[in-house]
């Protein structure tokens, strides 16, 4: 605990204030590629770890734009952000994603 500057009874009197707790544990893959509200948050950065998607569009195929990478967006085909089947989810570019006919609400179904 000298690494980072602090006694022993500094690290013991915070748990025991509960000023941290342990971290919880990262949903499996398998579970955040269902139709769920949970865990969108961070499915793009999974996806990439996990290798079932690249950075690189689905539909141009690029992967930089003037020699640099792309921000590519996570795009749901079916327009249902909560259906994260990986059947429904592309890694699409910019231009490509502004392209598609569900973007950002456009043509979604009334409930």
């Amino acid at each position: 605990m000298a690494e980072f500057g602090m006694a022993r009874a500094t690290l013991v009197e915070a748990a025991k204030r509960g000023d941290f707790r342990a971290r919880p544990q990262a949903m499996p893959i398998d579970e955040l590629l269902v139709a769920t509200p949970r865990g969108r948050h961070n499915l793009k950065q999974r996806l990439l770890k996990a290798g079932l998607k690249s950075a690189r569009c689905e539909i141009c195929g690029l992967d930089e734009w003037r020699g640099a990478p792309l921000s590519l967006a996570l795009h749901h085909a079916n327009g249902d952000k909560h259906d994260n089947r990986l059947e429904n989810l592309q890694m699409l570019c910019p231009n490509c994603h502004s392209q598609t006919e569900n973007f950002s609400g456009r043509n979604r179904r009334a409930a």
